[in-house]
């Protein structure tokens, strides 16, 4: 495989996220990263705690949420724009494409809206927020064991409790697509709702589904059941490919596929045959495919307590970019592993 460019760095990617630009946002161990679409790093600055979970705008703005229990919002240029302490550590986040609205759940239970840099409100609506997710004028949660949708102002649309955990919701045209997983991952169940809160279909897998990935029309379903399987949004399957390896993110636009797991990456095209299936010397952590189907990424590293490395690889799918390869030295402020 020739890659369109390579980007390392010690310590190891917690999340990835990419916007509509190209650009690519990181959770790297104890930074916040932003890397431009020829792999160039434009910055890297220090988070307060572990860097957990990320997003981006497509004006290259980048949110981290921290185990530290810190949300912190930076500019394009890295400057920290402004931050807020959490009552728990920070699961999950999410931006506007216009940078000005921010979502974050964290481990205590409550989700929170930002306003251009203001806190509008704070919500407590469990235990546990898996997942958060914003879209135009509404917002999805996983919480514990439900589905809940608010509005902007924080009200309650509806909420939907299931029989396991609410690990990942997507909300999109067509309603909000689910990964729900029994506590000791012997079954999972991926599913559809509406807005209002009605249930559409439900698909139910044996042992545990790892990832969900949506682009507002199909789901990719991906885990420990030793195949991937791209479904419409009717619930219908178009294609379903073996994959023996315990598969720990999936990624889908246009029809295609990218999965990765222990070693390995596969890349899937939308009538169902294997592009390619590529192996790696390290674990394969993160994997995405931009929302215009015209680049993918994979992120593949090691970890232990002495040291720990990650590599992400790009590759043009349409389209040119300049290819670089960005420096590979650890930076002189390197911190250490996280353990």
């Amino acid at each position: 495989m020739h890659w369109s460019w390579t980007y390392s760095d010690q310590c190891i990617v917690f999340g990835m996220a990419l916007n509509g630009r190209g650009y690519i946002g990181l959770a790297f161990g104890y930074y916040a990263e932003l890397l431009g679409p020829g792999g160039k790093l434009v910055f890297k600055e220090p988070t307060r705690g572990i860097a957990y979970t990320v997003g981006v705008s497509d004006n290259n703005d980048v949110v981290i949420g921290t185990e530290g229990d810190w949300i912190q919002y930076f500019t394009p240029n890295g400057s920290l724009k402004w931050e807020y302490k959490a009552a728990g550590a920070i699961v999950s986040v999410d931006i506007s494409k216009d940078g000005k609205t921010v979502v974050a759940g964290d481990s205590s239970g409550y989700v929170y809206l930002f306003r251009d840099g203001k806190l509008v409100w704070r919500k407590k609506l469990g235990g546990y927020v898996w997942s958060v997710d914003l879209f135009k004028d509404r917002i999805a949660v996983g919480v514990d064991y439900n589905v809940t949708a608010l509005d902007l102002s924080g009200n309650v649309i509806f909420s939907r409790k299931y029989g396991g955990y609410t690990r990942k919701v997507i909300g999109s045209d067509r309603g909000i697509y689910v990964l729900v997983a029994a506590k000791n991952g012997s079954w999972s169940e991926v599913k559809r709702i509406g807005w209002d809160g009605k249930e559409f279909w439900s698909r139910h897998f044996n042992n545990l589904i790892r990832s969900i990935d949506s682009d507002g029309k199909n789901v990719a379903v991906a885990g420990d059941i030793g195949y991937l399987v791209l479904l419409s949004s009717n619930g219908s399957t178009i294609y379903k490919v073996p994959f023996l390896v315990s598969t720990l993110q999936v990624s889908t636009a246009g029809g295609y596929l990218l999965a990765g797991g222990a070693r390995e990456a596969i890349f899937i095209a939308p009538n169902g045959s294997v592009l390619w299936n590529e192996r790696f010397n390290w674990s394969v952590r993160n994997v995405a495919i931009s929302r215009d189907a015209s680049f993918l990424v994979v992120g593949y590293g090691y970890h232990s307590i002495e040291n720990c490395q990650e590599a992400i690889n790009a590759l043009m799918l349409r389209g040119t970019v300049t290819t670089t390869r960005a420096p590979t030295k650890p930076p002189s402020t390197y911190r250490g592993c996280p353990s």
